[in-house]
Parts: structure tokens; C-alpha cells; sequence
């Protein structure tokens, strides 16, 4: 869940309330996993006369996850995004190698305009996931995503580290 303001001039501001849903599969083979969300599904207050519709975002993406030797592990994974205002897919692909709980990462996006490159760490502790990823940006701000996740249950991915 998030929530959003936005002010212009200090004279008008907008209140915007969203929500982000997903899933992921473990399937049959070893590694493979598949996954899907929606992200801002949600409302968005009336700004300078107009109600602005928030960017709903459609992904699905596949990784693979292999023991690389002792407790190193290394991730590949690939999505698509459909961004449903721009009505375009954009693509990105990305590499993180754990060890022992903890992780470095790096992708890429296809297609952007800004923000194409992502570095960020992870760390796991027990069932949570913590995340920071940093993107630089040329144009507007630098983003600065911070992730954190439980996971329900036993998995062989708590065996790599991840």
C-alpha cells in the first residue's frame, strides 16, 4: 500500500492512494520460478480540476536460481511491464548473486528513456527480505526503491541464502 501527495505552488495538492498485488509460482523444474503483479491500483485526488489516473503497471516475469558452489547462489530473471497509460511494454532483465543471506544485484531496462540501469543489495533474515536498489537517473530524480518481504513457509530458496 502507499500513499502520495503532490503540491504545486503550495496553492494546489492532491492526495493519491494505491495498491500493489502479486504472486509468485515455484514450478516443477528446479530454480524455475514465475511471477506476476499490478502495480497502482488505486485512486487519485482531483488536481487543478482533473482527477489524474494513476499508472496502473501490469508484470509477468520467470527467474532461475542455481548454487553456484558452497553457499554462493546466482539469479537470472526477465520481465515485461505493460504500462497501461502509454499502452507500451517495457523489458528488463537483471543478475544477483547471493551468499549466505546476503546479495548484490544489477539489471537493466529495455526501452526506458531514464532510469535504465539498476545496482541495489539484499538481505535475508529467517522469512524477511529486505532490498534497496538504487536507478540514476539523467533527466528527473534519482529513484531509490526500498523492498521488504516475508515469506510464508519453507522453501529451497532459504537454502542458496535467498
Amino acid at each position: 500500500a502507499k500513499v502520495g501527495t503532490s503540491n504545486v505552488a503550495d496553492a494546489v495538492s492532491a492526495v493519491a492512494a494505491a495498491l500493489d498485488l502479486g504472486g509468485w509460482w515455484q514450478s516443477p523444474v528446479e530454480g524455475l520460478s514465475f511471477g506476476g503483479g499490478v502495480q497502482n491500483l488505486g485512486i487519485s485526488g482531483t488536481f487543478i480540476k482533473s482527477r489524474e489516473s494513476l499508472p496502473l503497471i501490469a508484470s509477468l516475469g520467470a527467474g532461475y536460481t542455481r548454487a553456484l558452489g558452497g553457499d554462493l547462489s546466482g539469479t537470472v530473471g526477465v520481465d515485461g511491464n505493460y504500462l497501461a497509460p502509454e499502452e507500451r511494454v517495457l523489458g528488463q532483465a537483471g543478475l544477483e548473486i547471493g551468499w549466505r543471506g546476503y546479495s548484490v544485484l544489477g539489471g537493466y531496462r529495455f526501452g526506458a528513456k531514464d532510469a535504465q540501469i539498476t545496482v541495489g543489495i539484499g538481505v535475508r533474515m529467517r522469512s524477511i527480505d529486505f532490498t534497496y536498489a538504487f536507478l540514476p537517473s539523467r533527466f528527473l530524480n534519482d529513484v531509490h526503491r526500498i523492498g521488504l518481504g516475508y515469506q510464508f513457509g519453507s522453501s529451497s530458496n532459504q537454502k542458496s541464502g535467498r
